[in-house]
């Protein structure tokens, strides 16, 4: 086994994960080495800004021997704040994020170096954090007391270059970074990473070449791109991580079709949605489209859709692990098993479950289990012209819908497209009037309790409840 000055590299890399775990927190914790009289040498040491975002600071340096470090940090005179960093574990080349910075704020800071053993620490250093972009600021501006939330809210801009932006409990911004591609979908993952559905000029409304996956301190952990690989298709709408951690999103593709039989060309075409799971590695693990379980020349409309059939844009689990996939086109929810592709029932629109005309919905977008584990989905109500958030407990055996909430919105507030509603707690509900540049807190009747006017397209606010 390799040794250093005696040491065994296996029992430092040990230590220093217990350590790391214990750094996590924002308040002083205690060394569990001893304290060395020669302080190890630091070479080259350069606080960087972030360049996706003014509130991270990268901290690039050296050592000359195999070390362990992690930094203390702390706004200028007020030390009894400090913040502490992950730990970059046994190298002498180290780049250490610095995360949870103020705007426009200076910081001091120390780097804390280890062999597992011994440690020491660097006198004070200091940098000035850089300011947040005007063209962020007029995209959401914080207030203070925006909001009072039991959890996070994660919001994104659709532009480029684009910018995800997650909100404390406050609606103050807590991290944000900018993309250079076209935003088109994004979530916050149960993982704690950041999901986008990204692309190179040239795609239409939520359709993209990329997928990527990031950290909180902006690092990539997975990126795909349609043309290489296994990737020979258009991402769009969602991308969401599995149990497991494998990537799954919607996909398109033009599928050639024989449309004589109902008035079109003998080799025709028509855009076909699908489901593909892949894992972090790029490996393509399972793949679907609406082909399995859906003839195009049953629809009698094929010829007006055939350039976007039935124009998915939502998928979710349900709570047993199948597939819930929405399309406006037709404003129908189908449920498909995760593993055959077979599908289980249809929910709306000439559905398999009857709805009374106050409960009838049109092109719905993001749906998803709710914490009452109910189905719930923001109704666009492009045939009422009326847009609300709408959730239903569904028996499937008996194939009988109950409405659970029904919140309008005012009329004013009618969003054609896009658009999400989430509960909040049981008795708040969060909507976003997308077209309408809306953020909002309302009842569950639908009653406005707080409106945050956006200055950009805003697909959806996700909230993330404290866990």
């Amino acid at each position: 086994m390799k040794t250093i000055k005696g040491y065994n590299t296996a029992n430092i890399f040990l230590v220093c994960l217990l350590f790391n775990s214990l750094i996590s927190c924002r308040h002083a914790v205690e060394r569990p080495w001893q304290l060395r009289a020669n302080p190890f040498k630091v070479m080259d040491v350069n606080a960087k800004r972030d360049q996706q975002s003014a509130l991270r600071q990268d901290v690039i340096f050296h050592t000359d021997t195999i070390l362990s470090a992690f930094i203390e940090y702390w706004p200028k005179g007020n030390e009894n704040n400090t913040m502490h960093s992950d730990t970059s574990l046994g190298g002498t080349t180290h780049r250490i994020v610095l995360t949870h910075l103020l705007p426009e704020t200076e910081y001091e800071y120390r780097i804390v170096l280890n062999n597992g053993r011994q440690y020491s620490e660097t006198q004070k250093l200091s940098f000035i954090s850089t300011f947040i972009p005007v063209w962020l600021d007029s995209y959401y501006t914080a207030k203070e007391k925006t909001l009072n939330v039991d959890g996070k809210i994660f919001i994104y801009q659709r532009r480029s270059p684009g910018v995800l932006v997650l909100l404390d409990h406050q609606g103050q911004i807590e991290w944000y970074t900018v993309l250079n591609n076209f935003v088109k979908s994004a979530c916050y993952t149960p993982a704690g990473t950041f999901l986008a559905i990204l692309s190179d000029p040239g795609f239409k409304t939520a359709y993209g070449n990329h997928i990527l996956e990031i950290n909180y301190k902006g690092d990539t952990l997975a990126h795909f791109k349609t043309g290489t690989h296994f990737f020979d298709k258009v991402f769009h709408h969602e991308a969401l991580l599995d149990s497991k951690g494998n990537i799954v999103t919607l996909t398109v593709e033009n599928i050639k079709a024989d449309l004589t039989s109902v008035g079109g060309l003998k080799v025709d075409s028509v855009m076909c949605d699908g489901i593909q799971i892949f894992s972090k590695q790029g490996k393509k693990i399972w793949e679907w489209t609406v082909m399995d379980v859906e003839n195009p020349l049953k629809d009698k409309n094929i010829l007006k859709y055939k350039a976007d059939w039935l124009h998915a844009n939502s998928l979710c689990y349900d709570s047993d692990s199948n597939f819930l996939i929405s399309f406006y086109n037709t404003s129908q929810i189908w449920k498909i098993n995760s593993k055959t592709g077979e599908r289980l029932w249809i929910f709306g629109e000439n559905g398999d479950f009857p709805l009374s005309p106050e409960a009838s919905f049109s092109g719905q977008h993001t749906i998803h289990i709710d914490r009452k584990g109910n189905l719930m989905m923001f109704d666009n109500g492009v045939k009422t012209k009326k847009s609300r958030a709408l959730s239903f407990k569904l028996d499937e055996q008996h194939k009988t819908a109950e409405m659970i909430i029904n919140a309008p919105l005012p009329d004013s507030l009618y969003s054609e497209k896009m658009g999400s509603a989430y509960l909040l707690d049981d008795k708040t509900i969060l909507q976003t009037s997308t077209n309408k540049d809306y953020i909002l807190v309302t009842d569950l009747k639908g009653k406005i309790l707080k409106s945050i006017k956006m200055g950009g397209l805003t697909y959806r606010a996700q909230f993330i409840p404290t866990k």
